[in-house]
């Protein structure tokens, strides 16, 4: 859930489970108990400016981390040309 949330732009506040993989940063905020988490995601949800730029953040990071890229390219051609 948390990589479909940086896909689309929103920033993110989990836990250190929460987050395997992901770096923090980049639109995400890894918070290690209750209250980190809370205040992480009050201040966020209060501040329509750091909602803007951690959510540019997330998702062009996605971009550079996550996306598919050119290596799924020729499978998606060979899918393409099946269903034709």
């Amino acid at each position: 859930k948390v990589l479909d949330s940086i896909a689309v732009g929103l920033p993110v506040v989990t836990t250190p489970p929460g987050a395997e993989g992901i770096l923090a940063g980049d639109g995400v905020v890894i918070e290690n108990d209750d209250e980190g988490l809370a205040e992480a995601a009050v201040r966020i949800l209060r501040d329509p400016s750091e909602r803007r730029e951690r959510g540019a953040a997330a998702r062009a990071a996605f971009e550079r981390r996550h996306a598919p890229g050119p290596a799924t390219e020729p499978l998606v051609d060979l899918y393409q040309g099946m269903a034709r």
